[in-house]
C-alpha cells in the first residue's frame, strides 16, 4: 500500500497537479502543434464546437478570451487548447497528430475580412502578421487567470484594443503571428468597396484582380443563416413581420421614422414618428457585407446600393455581434446578426412571412443566407497543415453542423464534405441545402435540384 501511495505522489508531482493531456498555461504555450486562424465571428464557435466534438480527448479542452470585463465591447481574440484524441477514438484526429498538443488562436476581431486581407498573395502589409491573443504570464503577473490551472475557460486581461490601429493595452496581451487559415461568410471577391476597412492595419483596399486570386483557391465551408432582429421594446415590440423591399429602403437610409414602415400583418404603420435606430457593423464584418448582398444588391450588379456608415444619421457601428445585438436591445431598433437562440432584448423577425430557420434555408425558401469560404496560406507543411486540413474537412461536412434547427445557423452545402443535396436532406437535423452558390454569393439561390 505505502508503494502505491508514493507511486500515485510521484505521478502527481511529474504531471504538475493536472491531468497529464489537460493543458494549462505552460502547456498551451508549448503546444506541439499551434494553428492561426482569423476571420468570421459566426464561425468562431463552429471551430470550437469542432475540435471539442471531433478531435479533442474529452477532458483536456481549455478556452482563452480577451475581455475588458464590458460585454458590449469584449474584443474578440481566442485561443482553444487541447490534446488530441486518437484516430480510433475520433476519426478525424490523422493518425499523424494523434495525441499531440494543439493550440488554435481563433481572431475574429474585425470580421471576415481578416479571414481576407491577410491571406492575399503577396500583401507586404501582413509581412509581421496580425494580431492574435497572446496567452501568457509575465513578471509576475497573470495576463490570463487560473494560469495553473487546466479544463477551465480563462480571461485573459485586455484593457483597452482599437480596430483601426490594431494597438492594445497591455501593448504584449496580442502579439502578431501571420494568418494560416481565413474564414469568411462571404467569399473574397466581395471584400470590394464599401466592404473594405476605411482605416485599420489591412492597408488600402485590394483589387478586384487580386480577390478574384483567393476566391479561385478558396474551398467552401459550411452555410449560414442569417436574420432581421427588432427590439422588444418600443414600437417594434410587437413586430413579427417586415417585407425585403420595406427592409431594403431602412438599411438603405431611405426611411428613417417607424410610421414610413407598413407592417404588412396588418397593413398599418408599425409606429409613429420615431425615428429608426439601425444597429449594423462595421465594414469588413460578412455579417454587414451579408446583409448588404442580401438587401441592397451592393457589389452584385445593376440596382445596387449601400448602406451609410455607423455615425450617419441614425446609423451605429458595432464591431461585434455582442456589441449590435446590445445596440438592438434599445427601443426602436433593427438590426441582423446570424440566426441563434432569442437574443435578450430584442427577437428575430420573418422576412416576406417566411420565419429564419435553416430548414427553409437549406429547401431555398428562406434566402438570407450564405456560404462561408475558407481560405488557407500557400506553403503550410508538416503537422500545422495535417491539422488544417482535418479541421477544413470537418467543417464543411453536414453531420458535424450543431443539432438544433430551431436555434441553429450552420447548415451543410451539397457537393462539399460529402454532402449530398435532396428534399429529404434538407429537412435533417441539421440538414443539408438543396443548392450551392459555388462561391458567388451573389446568386441567392445557387444550383439545385
Amino acid at each position: 500500500m505505502r508503494n502505491t501511495l508514493l507511486l500515485g505522489a510521484a505521478v502527481a508531482a511529474a504531471l504538475g497537479m493536472h491531468s497529464a493531456n489537460a493543458l494549462n498555461g505552460p502547456d498551451t504555450l508549448a503546444a506541439q502543434i499551434k494553428l492561426n486562424v482569423t476571420g468570421a465571428s459566426a464561425q468562431r464557435d463552429n471551430f470550437r464546437n469542432r475540435l471539442t466534438q471531433d478531435f479533442c480527448l474529452a477532458g483536456t479542452f481549455d478556452t482563452w478570451q480577451a475581455t475588458d470585463n464590458i460585454a458590449s465591447t469584449s474584443e474578440d481574440f481566442r485561443a482553444y487548447s487541447c490534446t488530441l484524441d486518437t484516430n480510433a477514438n475520433k476519426p478525424d484526429v490523422p493518425v499523424a497528430i494523434e495525441g499531440k498538443s494543439v493550440v488554435i488562436y481563433y481572431r475574429s476581431e474585425g470580421g471576415s475580412v481578416y479571414g481576407v486581407g491577410p491571406l492575399l498573395a503577396a500583401n507586404p502589409t501582413f509581412a509581421g502578421g496580425v494580431k492574435r491573443l497572446n496567452v501568457k504570464e509575465t513578471d509576475g503577473t497573470n495576463y490570463c487567470d487560473q494560469w495553473n490551472v487546466a479544463g477551465v475557460t480563462h480571461n485573459c486581461r485586455l484593457q483597452t484594443y482599437s480596430l483601426e490601429t490594431d494597438i492594445s493595452n497591455p501593448a504584449d496581451a496580442l502579439a502578431n503571428d501571420p494568418s494560416q487559415l481565413g474564414v469568411s461568410d462571404v467569399e473574397p471577391a466581395q471584400f470590394i468597396n464599401p466592404n473594405w476597412p476605411l482605416v485599420s492595419p489591412l492597408g488600402a483596399a485590394p483589387t478586384s484582380t487580386q480577390l478574384a486570386g483567393l476566391n479561385a483557391t478558396a474551398v467552401q465551408g459550411n452555410g449560414t443563416v442569417f436574420a432581421v432582429l427588432v427590439s422588444d421594446s418600443g414600437v417594434t415590440a410587437g413586430l413579427t413581420n417586415l417585407t425585403k423591399e420595406t427592409l431594403a429602403n431602412i438599411f438603405s437610409g431611405s426611411v428613417t421614422t417607424w410610421d414610413k414602415v407598413v407592417n404588412p400583418d396588418t397593413n398599418a404603420a408599425v409606429g409613429g414618428n420615431v425615428p429608426i435606430r439601425v444597429c449594423r457593423r462595421e465594414r469588413g464584418s460578412g455579417t454587414q457585407v451579408s446583409a448588404q448582398r442580401f438587401f441592397l444588391d451592393t457589389n452584385c450588379g445593376k440596382g445596387s446600393r449601400t448602406m451609410p456608415d455607423g455615425g450617419s444619421g441614425n446609423f451605429v457601428d458595432n464591431n461585434t455581434n455582442a456589441a449590435l445585438i446590445t445596440c438592438v436591445a434599445a427601443p426602436d431598433a433593427i438590426g441582423f446578426a446570424s440566426f441563434q437562440a432569442k437574443p435578450a432584448g430584442s427577437h428575430f423577425i420573418s422576412i416576406d412571412g417566411i420565419a429564419p430557420n435553416r430548414v427553409s434555408a437549406a429547401l431555398g425558401k428562406y434566402d438570407f443566407n450564405t456560404e462561408v469560404t475558407i481560405q488557407r496560406r500557400s506553403g503550410l507543411s508538416g503537422d500545422v497543415a495535417t491539422l488544417a486540413t482535418a479541421i477544413v474537412s470537418a467543417a464543411q461536412r453536414r453531420a458535424s453542423q450543431p443539432v438544433g434547427n430551431a436555434t441553429g445557423s450552420s447548415f451543410g452545402l451539397p457537393g462539399v464534405g460529402g454532402n449530398t443535396a435532396s428534399i429529404a436532406n434538407a429537412q435533417l437535423d441539421p440538414p443539408t441545402a438543396i443548392g450551392n452558390k459555388a462561391k458567388n454569393n451573389c446568386n441567392l439561390k445557387g444550383s439545385s435540384l
